[in-house]
């Protein structure tokens, strides 16, 4: 998912050529099919603009960077639209959840007039799941990326977790479990600190109650 942080990095880029490809898709068969097709027609446009203005070894660099970035596309996983944007030293990819106009720009700036007025219109957030497994995910509009990579997803492995409650005289088994419930989720408030300040996002913290009741203390 395109963050805001990745949108400000596109807008503060400058070099000619730069390429910019956008392209409506779909989200599901058989209106997907030709998704590939369209996207190569604009490709294929932006390559002939840039045979016609400069010789094949000058653009050697953003036609093969542009050309990687198609086979990357999941093709059969898209959304609503699709960015590409190449030039001789950069490349990006974004699947958008919102329609946009088949264009193929070739100039000194990257094309994200769209993407600026997707950004204003339905602005970026972050859920954060809570259970024994804590999931989280950030989204934009009805579109939702788990964080995958460490330590995400992340599991309770303490006591009332993925351990069993200690038992035996005199052990109180309700102060044990919310003991290693509140360590937990404070591990997680830490990890969720470290992802808001890479990239801000509102958070929407869902769960039920008596695990939102733990990690709001």
């Amino acid at each position: 998912m395109l963050s805001l942080a990745e949108l400000k990095a596109l807008q503060t880029r400058r070099s000619y050529p730069a390429v910019s490809i956008l392209a409506p898709t779909h989200r599901t068969a058989p209106s997907n099919k030709q998704d590939r097709i369209k996207v190569t027609n604009l490709v294929n446009k932006a390559v002939d603009r840039l045979h016609g203005e400069f010789n094949k070894r000058e653009v050697a660099p953003v036609v093969k960077n542009l050309l990687g970035l198609v086979k990357q596309v999941d093709w059969k996983h898209t959304l609503d639209g699709l960015a590409l944007y190449a030039s001789s030293d950069y490349t990006a990819a974004f699947s958008l959840p919102f329609r946009v106009k088949p264009r193929a720009i070739v100039d000194e700036t990257f094309a994200t007039r769209d993407l600026v007025f997707a950004f204003n219109r339905a602005p970026a957030y972050r859920v954060l799941s809570l259970g024994h497994t804590v999931r989280v995910y950030d989204a934009w509009t009805n579109n939702l990326e788990e964080h995958t990579s460490k330590p995400f997803p992340m599991s309770h492995r303490g006591a009332g977790g993925a351990s069993k409650l200690p038992g035996g005289k005199g052990i109180n088994i309700s102060s044990q479990r919310d003991d290693a419930q509140r360590k937990f989720f404070g591990t997680v408030d830490d990890a969720v600190s470290v992802l808001h300040k890479a990239n801000p996002l509102p958070l929407i913290i869902t769960g039920v109650e008596r695990n939102l009741a733990f990690y709001k203390e």
